[in-house]
């Protein structure tokens, strides 16, 4: 299984893909890659079809992403929704804002 991030910039954007399991485990490296992403002052787009599984510590660090993010005047976004990531989102009521990143 794949345990590192692959981050790609296109243009104005910053794609970070996701791997199958976002759990406490690897919520550090997580918030590392995320922080690089940041570093760089482009819009951020979480691939995620991938991921199988999503728990608590990686969506509180998602949250935590993306409020910086819209902070700076920069998108926080959600592309190629996979299922475990839905239904992680889904299990602790976090509809609204998958559907806001989704749109963005």
């Amino acid at each position: 299984m794949n345990t590192t991030f692959d981050i790609k910039v296109i243009e104005n954007d910053v794609v970070l893909r996701l791997i199958p399991i976002l759990d406490m485990a690897i919520a550090e490296e997580f918030l590392s890659s995320l922080r690089e992403c940041a570093s760089m002052m482009k819009n951020l787009i979480l691939d995620s079809q991938d991921v199988e599984r999503l728990s608590t510590p990686c969506i509180q660090v998602m949250l935590a992403a993306a409020s910086e993010m819209e902070q700076q005047g920069l998108t926080f976004s959600v592309r190629n929704i996979s299922e475990g990531f839905q239904r992680g989102m889904c299990d602790l009521g976090l509809v609204e804002y998958l559907d806001n990143w989704s749109k963005s």
